[in-house]
């Protein structure tokens, strides 16, 4: 494919997420067949810095300063420099792009990338539902859909969404980059004082959905019980203060018993050191953290939500989202697991997860699959 082709994404913020992640690693693995650029409804931040040290310009519309001219400067900037595809990324961008899409000559290709595989629409913020909805309006069709899980695609079809050319496209990861290391083991192990107790933790940015008050009731569940692990929290937004976070912790008087590291900002070498990682959302479509955590020896305990069981082969790690007791059963089962496992039984369990995983959720297969996709996308009219 010519390297002149043009590819504009539109995203609402660049805070640290899987989407924004998955986004990062598309601009990175595919610069030398594309020339991106993205659009970013939001102030500058540190993966959107990430984005623009691999060469790839990033226009930062601040709606706080801005307000509604946002829209007009957005214009302004593709008229200026026309894509060959205009992809948005999740809902909020999803719109816009067809929004300004429709505006553009000569016609972009518009792609949408649907990120999310609600399990109740209702536990959405009202603006969310009506964008979801709107989006799925004729006026602002897309000429193509990309999800990210298969439980997202069976999720919008009955929003409507489906009457539009689709493809899922999971996330990828570089199993090079993600993989079991002794020496990152053993050196944030030591830095976080934790010896040779087993070491469960959340990683991910704090939202309601991603269920942290559940894994704080698991964890409560499991004290109770005199369970001896270390429980920590991890991500944006994990941190003392977040008022929101620390009334948590007093509900469930956790304020003791569970580490705050706050944003990671290389996962890849922190996860090696973790014994077992919990995912206990609402919602998801691929998590990249149950496959960067497994890729890097993990066991991984998680619920029931978007493609998660195309992900974890063990049954008794996935539980269905909002039952605490459950996710508690599931992580002592985990914690007994890793209790009776010799170093080679551990060797040979990592060793055939990666080779399992690698096949679907490789970055090699997630970026020639976008490739083929553009290509396909090309050569029918916008």
């Amino acid at each position: 494919m010519p390297t002149a082709t043009r590819i504009t994404h539109v995203i609402v913020r660049l805070g640290t997420g899987g989407a924004e992640q998955s986004l990062y690693r598309l601009l990175r693995d595919t610069r030398d067949d594309f020339t991106h650029q993205v659009i970013c409804v939001g102030r500058p931040t540190r993966i959107g810095a990430d984005i623009e040290a691999l060469g790839v310009p990033v226009h930062y519309l601040d709606e706080r300063r801005l307000g509604p001219w946002v829209l007009w400067r957005a214009l302004q900037l593709l008229r200026r420099d026309p894509p060959d595809v205009l992809q948005g990324w999740m809902y909020y961008g999803n719109l816009l792009a067809s929004w300004l899409g429709n505006k553009l000559t000569p016609a972009s290709r518009i792609v949408w990338n649907i990120r999310q595989a609600p399990t109740d629409i209702f536990k959405e913020k009202w603006l969310t539902r009506w964008v979801m909805r709107r989006a799925a309006a004729t006026a602002m069709a897309p000429d193509f859909v990309i999800y990210n899980s298969e439980a997202g695609r069976a999720t919008h079809a009955a929003l409507g969404y489906n009457k539009y050319p689709h493809r899922v496209i999971s996330n990828g990861i570089s199993f090079t980059e993600f993989t079991a290391d002794a020496h990152i083991r053993e050196r944030v192990r030591e830095q976080h004082a934790i010896g040779q107790t087993a070491w469960v933790a959340m990683v991910c940015r704090y939202h309601p959905l991603k269920g942290v008050d559940l894994f704080l009731a698991a964890v409560r569940a499991l004290l109770d019980e005199g369970c001896p692990a270390r429980f920590t929290l991890a991500g944006t937004g994990m941190q003392a203060d977040n008022s929101a976070l620390s009334d948590l912790l007093r509900q469930y008087d956790l304020a003791e018993h569970v580490d705050l590291l706050g944003e990671i900002n290389t996962t890849a070498a922190f996860l090696p050191a973790l014994d077992v990682l919990v995912q206990a959302s609402w919602r998801e479509g691929t998590p990249n953290i149950l496959l960067e955590a497994m890729a890097c020896g993990a066991r991984v305990v998680a619920t029931r939500v978007g493609d998660s069981a195309h992900i974890v082969a063990e049954p008794e790690r996935l539980v269905e989202p909002g039952d605490p007791q459950a996710l508690a059963a599931a992580i002592s089962g985990a914690l007994a697991a890793h209790a009776d496992e010799s170093a080679e039984q551990a060797a040979k369990r990592i060793r055939c997860e990666r080779g399992r995983l690698c096949e679907r959720f490789a970055a090699e297969v997630c970026m020639q699959t976008y490739r083929d996709t553009y290509a396909q996308l090309l050569e029918t009219p916008a």
